[in-house]
């Protein structure tokens, strides 16, 4: 997962939040990248509780964040929002996320093309944030909080080779039905990542 973030992004220094493992001074960073995770945000396990408890302390400095898929969730039930599994379901695959006039306004387009995998969604928004775009499945697809804060539901990450994988993986698991994967969208269609990649980081400069 690292690889595929550091291929967007550039150079990235690791830490394994689920060990525990943090800089010794969070201000040598100007961005963290909370990424996606197999656990919910939700759960009552001392990592979580100590990655959400970081991301609080450092609300009011200038350390940012860019939230992905659980670090979206993360960021928003750290700072006062609501996350819940989703009664309508999984939403995975490609997406085709609808912006909002914020989200218009702010990112200058109509639709982010993403691939997604996720079954949690945000249902309460944290005060502060604005939502920029949803989808039928999860209204909340993207937060942002100007200079500090940048939050997307799906994956800018994923190749639609990955995405691929994965889904055949959770189908073999029993995780997906039949019925789900084959009422998919095409995966292959064009994707955003490269064009997201370039604009978050500017939006939090």
């Amino acid at each position: 997962m690292i690889q595929m973030f550091s291929e967007l992004f550039g150079n990235l220094t690791a830490f394994d939040v689920t060990k525990e493992e943090y800089p010794s001074n969070p201000a040598d960073f100007d961005l963290f990248i909370i990424t996606g995770s197999k656990f919910s945000c939700y759960e009552n396990l001392p990592w979580i509780t100590k990655l959400k408890e970081f991301v609080k302390r450092h609300d009011d400095g200038p350390i940012k964040f860019f939230g992905v898929c659980f670090g979206h969730q993360i960021i928003a039930e750290a700072l006062g929002g609501k996350v819940l599994p989703n009664a309508k379901g999984w939403e995975i695959g490609w997406i085709s996320m609808e912006l909002n006039e914020q989200g218009q306004r702010i990112l200058s387009r109509d639709k982010i093309a993403i691939q997604s995998m996720h079954k949690d969604h945000v249902v309460q928004v944290p005060p502060g944030f604005t939502v920029l775009g949803g989808t039928e499945l999860a209204p909340v697809q993207c937060m942002f909080k100007p200079l500090k804060y940048f939050t997307i539901q799906g994956h800018p990450e994923f190749t639609a080779a990955y995405t691929s994988a994965l889904i055949n993986m959770r189908l073999k698991s029993g995780i997906f039905s039949p019925e789900l994967v084959s009422s998919l969208p095409d995966i292959n269609q064009q994707l955003d990542s490269k064009w997201f990649a370039n604009v978050v980081p500017k939006l939090l400069q």
